[in-house]
């Protein structure tokens, strides 16, 4: 079906409709042209051979016939009356029926042409001469020749052309395919290199044909095009690592005093709140570095430090940072760690770490509480699955942003050689991440 919705086809189709009207018109023509030339040739064969038998005609003698003339009649006509003389062979009855119209009774004084006319399988010839030199009565010889032959002739032709016509037909309509496929294949190289095309700081550029046609122009076109996309990657990406490494020190500093604040604090109530400050603080921390991560990611310049590192304890010490935002949103968590999951995993540890504090964050700020977080941790088909299951709150999900944490999840997994997949089905949300071992 692909092949159906081409360029290359539709430049086929127009080919080979305007072949086929082209050439219907020409062998139509063509074919009119020889049939009208072979009639004609053989009425006029007629035409010359009943001259010949009428020239013969004497009062004493009949001519015989020949191979051109099957029969043929004599008949004499005046101002009275018209009636035949003689004939040769088995006269066509098909003629009969027509002769009173050809050779009406009443006396026509100006001599007419040759007339010639077809009849069902025979066609015939009627030639007239004065019989006397008062030109008072004529002898008209009316001659019957078999047409089976030229029609068979003309039908013949005519099969000939309607093959010739299929034949040429499928060879334009292969021909034109193969010609267009090498015509637009400079075109399908580019969309190939195109398809390579990643988005990044440093991105490829297409080849430039030298041929200095449409190609060549498109090419460059094209290259343009990915020069400013590199330019806005790399200004979008400069904007936020800017903004981020701005933000991180007074972010760092704010998170420095609320905790001097809670810790001298004398009121519950004082220190209730500054601990509140602290945990908004925290969250826009880990948003900043969220930030961060998506410019690194969309300019392609994160950089993947691998390491073996067990996956248990990243979640064990991940789990006690994140201790406060769980507690404060009244989460329970339910830990399963399989006995044969603890094996050592090669990866990434810091960013294996914001994977976990972007799910298990995403659970405590959009999930309900009304069940435990699902954490659990095993080996399947020579992997370690890590799940994180949790129940949706749907009056937290329709403020729940456009998904960047999961987004930058999908991305850290994959630049590791990890698998990441999430579902929301029946309010039930589940993420899983698949490390081989």
């Amino acid at each position: 079906m692909k092949f159906f919705r081409s360029i290359q086809f539709k430049i086929a189709a127009s080919f080979f409709v305007v072949f086929m009207v082209i050439t219907t018109i020409f062998n139509v023509n063509s074919f009119q042209t020889v049939r009208k030339s072979l009639v004609t040739a053989h009425h006029e064969k007629l035409t010359v051979q009943t001259q010949r038998i009428l020239d013969q005609i004497t009062s004493d003698s009949v001519p015989t016939l020949n191979q051109d003339v099957y029969a043929y009649q004599v008949w004499n006509s005046s101002l009275d009356e018209s009636h035949m003389t003689s004939d040769r062979g088995n006269f066509p009855s098909s003629f009969q029926q027509s002769v009173n119209l050809l050779l009406p009774e009443s006396y026509v004084s100006n001599l007419e042409p040759p007339a010639v006319l077809e009849i069902d399988d025979f066609t015939f010839c009627i030639i007239e001469r004065y019989s006397s030199a008062d030109h008072l009565s004529k002898t008209n010889l009316v001659a019957a020749s078999k047409n089976v032959a030229l029609y068979a002739q003309i039908e013949s032709i005519k099969k000939s052309l309607l093959y010739n016509y299929l034949i040429a037909a499928l060879i334009a309509c292969v021909t034109v395919i193969l010609i267009s496929g090498l015509v637009l294949k400079p075109i399908k190289s580019l969309i190939s290199k195109a398809q390579g095309i990643k988005a990044s700081e440093t991105m490829d550029r297409l080849p430039v044909s030298g041929a200095h046609d449409e190609l060549t122009d498109l090419s460059k076109t094209i290259n343009e095009m990915i020069e400013r996309i590199e330019t806005s990657i790399k200004d979008q990406g400069q904007f936020f690592a800017s903004a981020s490494h701005e933000l991180r020190t007074p972010l760092a500093n704010m998170l420095s005093e609320l905790d001097l604040k809670i810790a001298d604090a004398d009121l519950k109530s004082d220190k209730k709140s500054f601990e509140s400050f602290r945990n908004e603080v925290i969250r826009l921390s880990h948003l900043v570095e969220d930030f961060l991560l998506m410019s690194q990611l969309k300019a392609d310049t994160l950089t993947i430090h691998k390491t073996q590192f067990r996956l248990d304890d990243l979640l064990y010490d991940v789990l006690e940072k994140m201790n406060p935002l769980i507690a404060e949103n009244a989460f329970d968590i339910s830990l399963n760690i399989g006995p044969l999951s603890k094996a050592e995993v090669n990866g990434d540890k810091s960013k294996m770490e914001s994977i976990l504090v972007n799910l298990i964050q995403n659970a405590a700020m959009y999930g309900s509480n009304s069940k435990p977080i699902g954490i659990s941790q095993n080996v399947l088909n020579e992997s370690i699955e890590l799940t994180i299951i949790n129940q949706v709150d749907f009056k937290k999900q329709r403020n729940s942003g456009n998904k960047l944490g999961l987004w930058i999840c999908g991305k850290l997994a994959e630049k590791q050689g990890f698998n990441f997949k999430s579902t929301d089905e029946d309010g039930i949300f589940t993420a899983t991440v698949t490390i081989p071992i």
